[in-house]
């Protein structure tokens, strides 16, 4: 099975300035360059409020593709502040190489639930780590490991397991609203992007990683 590395970047209260490990490639500074700019947009719609929103924000997991490079950066980031109390996110991740995922790519949420828990303590563990060095010699040990194939078939189960009507309520409130004709439709419109033998209408029960999964399959 193929293994791919962790990293880490960001400020944690353990250092004076910004952390990184494995931090250099262009998907890294790329997705850096965004939150940078997420930060100035808040600080110009939310003036005062941005610090109390920033640290109050939860822990958010993401996926991203370098136009560039095709790698995808995915991992998670939670609110932070270096040792002077100085703002901005935490970011542990994993880079994976152009092609690993063949034609799979909608099962990565799935596929990565596993490297998402331990992230999610190593990102906890962060807050009372002794020293900075004994925190990034953690990541040494943490890699993505992706099985695809469970992955793959976990989500037909769920798929096939829940109702149309539950994904509709979990999205508006009702099984009802009139919105999901739009869903509908959009999803008619993507169908041109399917394969023939896929064209079947299905949707997950609204739940972070199966949806998510959804729809990348979709597109």
């Amino acid at each position: 099975m193929t293994e791919f590395p962790s990293g880490c970047l960001g400020k944690l209260p353990l250092h004076g300035d910004f952390i990184r490990y494995n931090a250099g490639s262009a998907e890294v500074q790329e997705f850096d360059t965004w939150i940078q700019e997420g930060i100035y947009q808040g600080y110009q719609e939310l003036d005062s409020r941005w610090d109390s929103s920033f640290d109050n924000a939860p822990v958010a997991r993401f996926i991203y593709c370098s136009p560039k490079s095709r790698r995808i950066l995915a991992g998670l980031f939670k609110p932070s502040v270096d040792k002077a109390g100085r703002r901005y996110p935490f970011m542990v991740y994993t880079i994976i190489e152009p092609g690993a995922l063949g034609n799979d790519a909608g099962y990565l949420p799935w596929a990565m639930e596993p490297f998402l828990l331990k992230a999610t303590e190593l990102a906890a563990w962060s807050d009372s780590a002794i020293d900075l060095k004994t925190f990034l010699k953690s990541f040494e040990s943490l890699h993505f490991e992706p099985d695809l194939t469970e992955a793959r078939k976990s989500f037909a189960k769920f798929v096939l397991s829940h109702a149309t009507g539950d994904y509709w309520a979990g999205s508006f409130g009702s099984a009802d609203d009139d919105r999901r004709y739009a869903a509908v439709q959009l999803t008619a419109w993507a169908a041109d992007l399917r394969s023939p033998e896929s064209s079947a209408l299905r949707f997950p029960a609204v739940e972070p990683e199966p949806e998510t999964a959804f729809w990348m399959e979709l597109s």
